[in-house]
């Protein structure tokens, strides 16, 4: 049983690698399979995973730890210790805490993805046939965007997890005011102050993105409450968020300090 659950771990880690969308059904898959198990039980699996993972490249050992099993154990913190926070609090937090690990990850790899960029460029440019220059622009603009980008990774596999985990009470789930103060601040140094730089920037883009996924949830919960049809509703909210994301945004900061209830109730 062990070396079965070690080897659907290690599929899925790969799974994820090569469709990030999906990345949500590693840490889903070994917290409802490995619920009645003990500690011991769970840390031979992770070994066993480790192990296989190790074998197919022992590069991508640190993002297995940094990313998945970061994910896992936040999620039984919140469960088992620390259950007083907010469903969407611990999303987030647990977001916040992967990408910090995964910049890390990144930043003492910097040399060599540096060293080899010239060889990434050229890749990227014959399996796209896009100019070089617009190639040299994607990649200037991932660099300057990479933090809120990795962090909007991190967050969507965060809330998919807690999603797929917690569906009965996906409605109920509430969010913190404090949250919006990364995105006040950091706004009012960026285009008040005229401070501009890469960590105030991605800051203000990652306060954004807390409150468009909290909007996609909000969407969707009042979309549940009018149409009892949950596919067309979740495509509805997903369809909105990303094609109208201040949209979500301003609905997610609305939701969260339940202002769409109060303006609900008024005009009722």
């Amino acid at each position: 049983m062990f070396v079965v659950h070690g080897m659907a771990v290690a599929a899925l880690f790969m799974i994820s690698l090569m469709m990030p969308i999906f990345s949500f059904l590693l840490p889903v898959y070994k917290i409802k399979k490995m619920k009645e198990l003990d500690f011991r039980q769970k840390v031979l699996i992770n070994i066993i995973a480790i192990m296989l993972i190790i074998l197919m490249n022992p590069m991508l050992l640190s993002i297995y730890i940094g990313f998945f099993i970061v994910i896992e154990l936040f999620y039984y913190y919140f469960e088992k210790i620390n259950y007083s926070v907010k469903k969407f609090d611990r999303v987030t937090i647990t977001a916040i805490v992967v990408t910090i690990f995964m910049a890390g990850i990144f930043f003492l790899v910097k040399k060599d993805v540096n060293a080899n960029i010239g060889t990434l460029m050229e890749m990227y440019q014959q399996r796209t046939n896009f100019s070089m220059e617009d190639v040299q622009l994607i990649f200037k603009e991932l660099k300057a965007n990479s933090l809120w980008l990795m962090f909007t990774y991190s967050m969507l596999c965060s809330f998919m997890t807690y999603f797929s985990l917690d569906k009965k009470d996906y409605g109920n789930w509430e969010v913190s005011y404090g949250w919006i103060l990364i995105y006040i601040i950091t706004f009012f140094i960026w285009k008040i102050f005229k401070i501009e730089n890469f960590y105030i920037y991605n800051l203000m883009e990652i306060g954004k993105v807390i409150f468009i996924f909290f909007g996609l949830k909000s969407i969707y919960t009042m979309l549940n409450k009018i149409l009892k049809i949950r596919i067309l509703n979740s495509f509805i909210a997903i369809f909105t968020s990303v094609m109208f994301p201040f949209l979500a945004f301003v609905i997610g900061v609305l939701s969260g300090f339940k202002l769409d209830k109060a303006i609900f109730n008024e005009k009722k």
